[in-house]
């Protein structure tokens, strides 16, 4: 060993120091060998969550050990919750094959050309079968593949043995669409019922031939909650994709060299399901609101070890969280705001308003507007998140902010020094003048330094018809966008005025926000609301879209319309018109028709749960929409009857009636 000597000291003596180096380095050493003799940690997992008996509710939880298996014979003892940083008493806790909780699976399978190879495909069927025979007659399964397409080959059922026909009757061709069958398999599980929903995906390589991009995939994977255990199979996986997908969704990721590996790791998913726990909650002490989200935290222990998931969670079945900004917050630079949206239905739209007024509305994930301080006015605005759904429920969430310097700090102390000096010049300002008018007798008049200046000539005269209002900020500016067709008015008081719309929605109404603004009712007309409806044409069609409002007598509209060219509608005393603009000309196409009675969908309300009932059996359900228009967006809606149109020989636009 190499001593060190220290200066002054006899030759051959060691450094006295070195025993206090050895305890300090022993020392910290301690800890580090204390850690390492403990067992590993577990992994725990919040996959699910329920709570249709609030204020208690279910969680569903999978926790494993250092090798990945499920750790059993866990009691309610071994589990703490959360809600919101308060605890949450566990009442009881049970696994997966003790509940009568049904589950519901999409399994996903690659069928590309790749599968062929070596077996592959058939042992994936033989893998898939077997999974099929682990699960219980209350739980259900729907079998998606993809190659080039995305295709559902069976619904969901609990009729195994048809999804074990539709099974056996795989081919494989054509390229790898991943994540397109990504975002369709948690789609599609999160449609079924219930609380424990999950997809099990397999693939054998990169993505080739998709619609969607990896974020788009990695995104709606993450919103909609649904737990995602991939499979990758083979050395030209992507694996990087398959574990943060896993990741992102809650869910697992295993990978076999062979496909004679595959029926062990679906053994093994079988396995986390059956192992899975259901925790029993009861938040009554909390006073936490049904229709507020909040976030779940599980930790479990065992012996020696512990672990802990969270997540955020709804109590109902539809919630808004909306991040990025504090209530009451002084913003003065560019602020993205995410909206995270926790919802038992598919979402159709998710919308962001600014003091009432709509700015963005989008129809997929993720759900994100960017703030600009420099395009509103300096003051208090309110910044609302409105989420539709396919069942038409809607939920909003909001928060206030402020534009502009805070009273007093640097700013407000610099302006208040300024205002304190000016005030000093002038008086002595106008003291000296006062001085020099008395030399020269007081014959001459002392005008004063600080007299106002007339205002300018343009704020004389207001406009007509409406007054100045100061306290109106400047409305948001609009992105500007290709007009793809028209609507045309056809009847008075604004009889042949049109105006441009294209893919991004506009509103109507008599808010002063709205680019299609209407004069407010007069005297024995229906009312028409500040923003009544939005309107915007998506492949062909226009979507017309009822903004949901409160009343004396409880909320109304949250209606949809999908018109085609030649379709009218009212609001108010107004008939619009659709028209597609000709040759992506601005110029309406088609001759005037006569105005005839039209329905107005939007408005009138009287007898409408008997017009419902009357068309409840021409109503297709929406599992039997076509692919085509389940594409996001408006279309996902329950489609309504056919309304009466302005031609009488062509049937009426398609009408959607909001949920009585």
């Amino acid at each position: 060993m190499l001593q060190r000597q220290r200066r002054g000291s006899r030759p051959g003596r060691p450094w006295r120091g070195r025993g206090w180096a050895l305890v300090v380095l022993a020392a910290a050493l301690l800890p580090s060998l204390a850690v390492s003799a403990q067992e590993p940690g577990l992994t725990v997992q919040l996959t699910g969550f329920t709570a249709d008996s609030w204020p208690q509710a279910q969680a569903l939880v999978t926790v494993l050990d250092s090798g990945g298996r499920p750790v059993a014979a866990l009691t309610e003892t071994h589990f703490q919750a959360q809600l919101n940083g308060s605890p949450v008493p566990v009442v009881d806790a049970t696994t997966g094959v003790d509940s009568s909780l049904p589950i519901a699976v999409v399994l996903g399978l690659d069928v590309s050309g790749s599968m062929k190879e070596g077996g592959a495909l058939e042992q994936a069927k033989v893998a898939a079968r077997r999974f099929l025979e682990g699960l219980a007659p209350q739980d259900s399964v729907a079998i998606l593949t993809f190659h080039d397409t995305v295709d559902l080959v069976q619904p969901f059922t609990v009729d195994l043995a048809a999804a074990g026909a539709a099974i056996d009757g795989l081919t494989a061709a054509g390229a790898t669409a991943l994540y397109q069958a990504t975002a369709e398999s948690v789609r599609l599980a999160a449609e079924a019922e219930g609380s424990r929903r999950l997809v099990v995906l397999l693939s054998d390589g990169l993505d080739h031939g998709s619609v969607l991009s990896r974020t788009d995939a990695l995104t709606t994977a993450e919103t909609l909650g649904v737990p995602v255990f991939a499979i990758g199979l083979g050395a030209d996986i992507d694996r990087d994709y398959l574990q943060e997908l896993a990741e992102k969704s809650g869910g697992r990721f295993a990978e076999t060299p062979s496909p004679e590996g595959l029926a062990q790791l679906y053994q093994e998913v079988g396995e986390l399901l059956r192992g899975q726990y259901i925790l029993t909650l009861d938040a009554s002490g909390l006073g936490l609101a049904k229709q507020e989200a909040a976030t779940l935290r599980v930790d479990a222990t065992v012996d020696e070890r512990t672990g802990g998931d969270e997540r955020i969670v709804c109590p109902q079945r539809l919630c808004v969280a909306l991040s990025g900004l504090e209530a009451g917050e002084r913003l003065e630079e560019t602020r993205t705001l995410t909206a995270q949206v926790v919802a038992e239905d598919p979402v159709v739209s998710v919308t962001f308003l600014v003091d009432g007024a709509a700015v963005l509305e989008l129809a997929e994930p993720p759900y994100q507007f960017t703030f600009d301080p420099a395009s509103f006015s300096k003051g208090e605005h309110v910044v609302t998140v409105e989420a539709a759904t396919l069942a038409d429920k809607v939920r909003t969430n909001e928060v206030t902010l402020r534009i502009g310097a805070a009273p007093g700090g640097l700013s407000g102390n610099l302006f208040a020094i300024g205002v304190i000096l000016m005030a000093a010049i002038g008086g002595a300002l106008l003291f000296l003048l006062y001085l020099r008018g008395r030399r020269r007798g007081g014959q001459e008049r002392v005008a004063s330094p600080w007299q106002p200046e007339p205002p300018p000539a343009h704020h004389a005269a207001q406009q007509p018809g409406r007054s100045l209002r100061k306290e109106e900020p400047l409305p948001p500016p609009t992105a500007s966008q290709e007009p793809l067709g028209h609507l045309r008015v056809i009847s008075a008081p604004l009889a042949g005025e049109t105006f441009p719309v294209g893919s991004a929605p506009v509103s109507i109404g008599t808010g002063y926000r709205c680019l299609i603004r209407l004069r407010e009712a007069g005297e024995g007309e229906q009312e028409i609301a500040s923003e009544h409806a939005r309107v915007w044409i998506r492949e062909g069609q226009l979507m017309v879209h009822e903004v949901r409002r409160l009343t004396e007598t409880g909320a109304l509209g949250g209606g949809w319309q999908i018109l085609t060219p030649g379709d009218v509608f009212v609001v108010g005393p107004h008939t619009f018109r659709f028209e597609l603009a000709a040759d992506g000309s601005t110029e309406p196409a088609g001759e005037e028709t006569a105005f005839v009675d039209v329905p107005d969908i939007l408005r009138d309300r009287s007898d409408r749960r008997g017009a419902q009932m009357a068309a409840d059996a021409a109503v297709p359900s929406a599992a039997s929409v076509p692919e085509e228009a389940r594409e996001g967006g408006p279309t996902l809606a329950t489609w309504g009857g056919a309304s009466q149109d302005a031609s009488p020989d062509r049937p009426g636009p398609a009408r959607l009636e909001p949920e009585e």
